[in-house]
């Protein structure tokens, strides 16, 4: 029964945002299905902005090749760059800023992989209270960074970065500086977790009643909004009796929606539509899925738009578990 109802709850809630969103890649009559930069800006902008970037590493004696479906360019040296993130900046600006913000961003991801790459270690007492979480989308954490970072995985699809704010710059904590500074991982993360919650806040939330009960859209100007789904069993009013349904859409933002009736299938397709717009839209895009939260564990709700234009479901076994309680629970009452 209730696979039916969330199928309908969904597609009735999404298929306008959605196919308004889908739009934007078709502009002019054209289609660009596997272009990465479609939802993003038309084609001419695309043009623009990829002549653009080039300028700015031929100036420092580089080349870039670009993917055509991913958002990813390799440089010379072979480092990996995802470019949804500045494309989705750009696309906010006038194309005159456009030169002077990706100087500003490719300039600050140099220093932040300088400061991750660096022989000299910087001492526990001075980063200590800049220690925190940065939660990445996987495909966005440079080979560089994965391979010499302490970071784990607690969202699937998603990696977990220890992370130092700098004031010009946010940088990844190296493998080599943990094994210095003779914490073991757990010590580390959970110090980043209490500075996440002290230090990097965020701002009173909006709150929307929906049929299951309120939506909480979290959000701050730094880049640990979304980390703070780490701390939702701190956060008393975002988790109901059977848990929470999250999107983390881009790192300024978190959404969280108690589980307290069977309504919230009918509440999914609104996260869904506000998640899949702000993920596109970015800035600091990390994923447009939603997750079921119960337990300090998260399970992906997994969503995908099929060629019919219908969206699709795939609920995890937990979560599927909770909606079966919850339908017998309301049929009792």
């Amino acid at each position: 029964m209730f696979y039916v109802l969330i199928g309908l709850a969904v597609i009735c809630a999404i298929a306008g945002a959605w196919m308004l969103a889908r739009g934007r890649s078709k502009r002019d009559g054209l289609k660009y299905d596997s272009d990465w930069w479609a939802p993003i800006m038309s084609a001419e902008q695309f043009v623009k902005f990829q002549s653009t970037v080039g300028e700015y590493f031929n100036a420092k004696g580089q080349a870039v090749e670009w993917s055509a479906d991913k958002g990813m360019a390799t440089a010379k040296n072979g480092a990996q760059m995802g470019m949804g993130n500045i494309a989705q900046i750009c696309a906010q600006a006038e194309e005159s800023e456009w030169p002077g913000i990706i100087s500003e961003h490719f300039n600050r991801l140099e220093t932040a992989v300088a400061q991750a790459s660096a022989d000299e270690i910087p001492p526990w007492d001075q980063v200590k209270a800049g220690l925190t979480i940065r939660l990445m989308a996987n495909e966005a954490v440079p080979d560089q960074f994965r391979g010499n970072s302490v970071w784990r995985r607690d969202l699937q699809g998603v990696a977990t970065m220890l992370a130092i704010d700098y004031p010009e710059t946010v940088a990844t904590v190296s493998r080599a500086s943990a094994v210095e500074w003779g914490m073991p991982d757990e010590q580390l993360f959970a110090h980043a977790l209490a500075n996440l919650e002290s230090t990097f806040k965020l701002h009173e939330p909006v709150v929307k009643d929906l049929m299951n009960g309120p939506l909480f859209l979290f959000s701050a100007e730094h880049f640990f909004a979304a980390s703070h789904a780490l701390l939702l069993n701190r956060m008393p009013q975002c988790v109901g009796p059977y848990g929470a349904v999250v999107a983390i859409p881009t790192r300024h933002l978190l959404l969280c929606c108690p589980v307290n009736t069977f309504d919230i299938v009918k509440d999914i397709g609104v996260m869904l539509n506000i998640a899949h717009k702000a993920e596109t839209d970015g800035p600091g895009s990390i994923t447009n899925q939603l997750y079921f939260y119960r337990d300090g564990s998260f399970f992906v709700i997994a969503s995908e738009m099929g060629d019919d234009q219908q969206l699709r479901l795939t609920p995890p076994p937990e979560f599927i578990r909770v909606l079966e309680e919850l339908e017998a629970a309301g049929q009792e009452g």
